[in-house]
């Protein structure tokens, strides 16, 4: 879902890092980058220094691999933990040109913020049971002074922002396939994004994401946990939470990567509960991404808990496969794949 639109290279922006990826009309990456940000530059996807900010986002692109990026435009995500995304219903009647009015008499009904503080943005999809009277729309909501604090450092780093994109859209847009057939059903999917800074699942049924709850649970924070445990060096802690993983679970890594994990499994039955009382198909797949997805038995380990089939996602499951063996994404190029959601975004045409 998103707020503007049109061509652009994507640029993903957590607390920590920055990444971009630019991807060319036959889906090609053309372009990559990552930069890690300095503490205290970005708190919970608020942005404290904007001119820190806007020399950082200079930075990323100057020195972008592969191609020289040309283009000024750029699609942008929304911080997970500002935006809200949730399906509602209207009177299937109203008019496209009060939809907007409608939402936003309700907003406070849905969302914890007011109308006069909020951008929003709709679009309407085929309900689970088609009512004569009610129609479903996904909205998505965020907060006027995140949206306008973005625009003014992206303006500020000489780009021109094309599509601002709430996280959740973004990952789906890059981890799961597009449809061949758009009239074939497919089973409701979860996906899991593990985050340095925060955890976010997301439902995706009919084409539509249905809702995305964030899960304060977040790679630093085990990170900072194992160290604190162990007595070692957060450096140390970092490899050992990926390295070690969920191997042995004798060990103290184990322990307290388990403990964190117990909240994303009790969110996960959650949601499978709310998925099966609304009347939804069976829930069948989970697709993990994020840096801490990387963790070793990770998948083995939530598939034990959920008897879901669990699997890395795959970032490039939409754009041109043979590109994969050539481009050279640092790191795991899962950790890539809000930022290849975006640039696919930015493909788009109204």
């Amino acid at each position: 879902m998103s707020f503007f639109s049109k061509n652009s290279f994507g640029l993903d922006i957590s607390d920590t890092s920055l990444r971009l990826v630019w991807l060319d009309g036959q889906k090609n990456i053309r372009s990559w980058n990552e930069l890690v940000l300095p503490p205290g530059l970005m708190e919970k996807g608020v942005i404290k220094d904007k001119d820190k900010a806007a020399k950082a986002i200079k930075k990323l692109v100057s020195s972008a691999k592969g191609r020289k990026i040309r283009t000024k435009k750029v699609s942008v995500c929304l911080p997970e933990l500002k935006t809200f995304i949730k399906v509602i219903e209207i009177p299937a009647t109203m008019e496209a040109k009060r939809v907007n009015d409608f939402i936003l008499e309700g907003i406070q009904h849905h969302f914890p913020l007011k109308a006069e503080e909020v951008y929003i943005d709709w679009q309407p999809f085929q309900p689970e049971k088609p009512d004569n009277d009610l129609m479903e729309v996904m909205v998505g909501v965020a907060p006027r002074k995140i949206v306008d604090d973005y625009l003014e450092v992206l303006a500020a780093a000489g780009l021109q922002t094309e599509t601002l994109e709430i996280e959740a859209g973004a990952i789906i847009n890059c981890l799961i396939p597009e449809k061949k057939d758009k009239k074939s059903e497919e089973a409701p999917k979860l996906v899991l994004d593990l985050g340095a800074n925060r955890s976010s699942l997301i439902l995706y049924d009919k084409g539509a994401i249905q809702f995305s709850i964030s899960i304060p649970v977040s790679g630093s924070g085990i990170a900072e946990e194992i160290a604190s445990g162990l007595k070692i060096s957060l450096a140390e802690a970092e490899t050992r939470k990926i390295e070690c993983g969920l191997e042995d679970n004798k060990s103290k890594e184990y322990k307290i990567i388990e403990k964190n994990f117990s909240l994303i499994i009790k969110e996960i039955k959650q949601v499978l509960k709310f998925e099966g009382q609304r009347g939804g198909g069976e829930v069948r797949e989970l697709f993990i991404c994020g840096g801490v997805a990387q963790t070793k038995k990770l998948p083995e380990y939530l598939a034990s808990k959920t008897k879901l089939a669990v699997s890395l996602g795959n970032p490039f499951a939409n754009i041109r496969p043979e590109r994969k063996q050539r481009i050279k994404l640092p790191g795991s190029p899962v950790a890539f794949a809000t930022a290849i959601g975006l640039a696919l975004a930015g493909l788009k045409t109204d």
